[in-house]
């Protein structure tokens, strides 16, 4: 590729004259919240509507789909209250004389045995660089023999508000699980003997309180215990159960909707060595959760509002900066290697520029149904800053570096007044200071048509900081990926998606 020179990106007769038809057409509306896409394909008469993503980590998928949350193994005490030497992840068990019995009154009945036991998982302790679990409080010899009823009685203390389900013993289809499970009163799990499925019902526990539980064993006793989050607050199953505004990515049947009107293809190489297996815009399915980027609530908008194929290539890496990874040509000769080869500098630039004109060579194999209709380079969405708030220098260039970046891509890739959103960097909501509030200013200034008049009407900013949330709010504590907040990317992506179709209002 010749870095100075522009891609020469071919586009088809058609594509220019249902273009210039366009601007006689009326105003689009973004319905909010989004409908449920219909079942029809896309227009293959008209040209596709191509946007090109970019970024680091956080436009890949960070947002977390499915809570991985196998329950609670430590939160376990003998008392309501904090007491003086008491041992965490242990309750008190009670052994009587006697099969279980539904016309005994245990809290009435005299123990013949007492003590501490430890319920939940093994602790794991490292031994000479392997894992080793320590062995937990047993329980009293007595309650293994036939005979005798086991009662446990302690209190549940849960890090997380939301909605639970208790799971006391092992598998379904294992000793251990025939019992009843009370929480202050209130039945949570019951499985008697013979039966093949248990009756569970969940149960909003509020993170930090304890909680009374109380345990019957029909059978002999296991100490394994979870209690697994079945309302992780920030996932996007949460959500779409939940929120109305997200009701359109499921079904009727509760299934996540796969979309036929819009295509999703990553040409990083090493996100993608193999340029070509994109896939039409869908939740992940995969067993085991996977997550989503910016792409999906984007790509949702875009769909619903043009008829015409939408195709989004995406290049995106973790752990880039402007100042360096996508250092645009315009600041400087790139670095070479002894041999005359090109460095990392700039390379993420490159991998754009070359990822897209690939594309756009390839598109009948690319592109599922594509008819030789043409396209439209439409839009280009920048979400990018961590790593350059890292670097006093690189944030405080930040500003010269994006403007560089928007000029020069639009000379490559032909395209002179390309619409471009920004998304800032959001990290800690209000809270933000120090690089990270440089950086945050630097894009909000290339989005603001008085500081940049080259760019009023074609480049726009959105402020991501109110979509911010806490740990509290979130699966994960990774601040620096949005403590894996699926709201946080599907906010972020409607809003980028919303101001796009304001843009391409404008050039009409």
């Amino acid at each position: 590729m010749n870095r100075n020179g522009p891609l020469r990106f071919r586009t088809s007769l058609i594509a220019v004259i249902l273009a210039s038809l366009a601007l006689n057409a009326p105003a689009r509306e973004v319905p909010n919240p989004l409908p449920r896409p219909d079942t029809k394909a896309a227009d293959t008469t008209k040209p596709i509507k191509i946007f090109i993503l970019a970024g680091q980590s956080n436009m890949l998928e960070m947002g977390t789909i499915h809570a991985n949350d196998p329950g609670t193994t430590e939160d376990f005490f003998p008392n309501a209250e904090p007491t003086a030497g008491e041992q965490k992840k242990c309750v008190n068990a009670a052994v009587y004389k006697g099969a279980w019995s539904p016309d005994t009154d245990y809290d009435k009945a005299t123990p013949e045995v007492t003590g501490l036991v430890e319920m939940g998982e093994p602790r794991m302790m490292r031994v000479k660089r392997r894992s080793r679990e320590i062995p937990m409080v047993p329980f009293p010899d007595l309650s293994q023999q036939d005979g005798h009823t086991t009662v446990v009685r302690g209190y549940i203390s849960v890090p997380r508000t939301g909605a639970y389900k208790f799971q006391p013993g092992l598998e379904e289809n294992r000793l251990g699980v025939f019992n009843m499970t009370t929480v202050e009163g209130k039945e949570v799990y019951r499985r008697d003997p013979g039966q093949d499925a248990a009756k569970s019902s969940t149960i909003d526990l509020e993170a930090g309180k304890r909680y009374a539980f109380k345990t019957i064993y029909f059978e002999k006793p296991y100490p394994e215990f979870t209690i697994p989050m079945v309302s992780m607050p920030g996932t996007l199953e949460t959500m779409a159960a939940s929120d109305p505004r997200y009701a359109y990515l499921k079904d009727d049947k509760g299934e996540w909707i796969k979309r036929n009107d819009v295509f999703f293809l990553d040409v990083q190489p090493m996100v993608n060595p193999n340029k070509g297996k994109g896939n039409f815009l869908q939740v992940p399915t995969k067993p085991g959760g996977g997550g989503i980027g910016l792409e999906l609530a984007f790509g949702s908008v875009m769909g619903t509002c043009f008829d015409e194929p939408v195709l989004l290539i995406r290049s995106a890496c973790g752990n880039r900066g402007l100042w360096y990874d996508f250092r645009p040509p315009s600041r400087g000769e790139w670095e070479k290697d002894k041999d005359g080869k090109y460095t990392w500098q700039g390379a993420e630039y490159r991998y754009i520029t070359e990822g897209v004109a690939w594309t756009l060579e390839n598109l009948k194999d690319v592109l599922p149904g594509y008819k030789g209709q043409g396209y439209e380079l439409a839009g280009f969405v920048w979400f990018q800053g961590h790593k350059d708030t890292l670097n006093a220098e690189a944030a405080a260039e930040y500003e010269q570096n994006l403007v560089a970046l928007i000029k020069d891509l639009r000379k490559d890739l032909g395209k002179p007044k390309l619409p471009v959103m920004i998304g800032t960097v959001g990290f800690n909501g209000d809270k933000m200071s120090g690089n990270t509030l440089v950086v945050h200013a630097a894009q909000m200034a290339v989005g603001d048509a008085r500081k940049h008049p080259e760019f009023a009407g074609t480049v726009k900013t959105v402020d991501t900081r109110p979509f911010w949330r806490s740990v509290e709010q979130s699966p994960g504590d990774e601040g620096h990926h949005y403590n894996r907040n699926a709201e946080t990317y599907m906010l972020v992506g409607d809003a980028l998606a919303r101001g796009m179709i304001e843009l391409l209002e404008k050039q009409k």
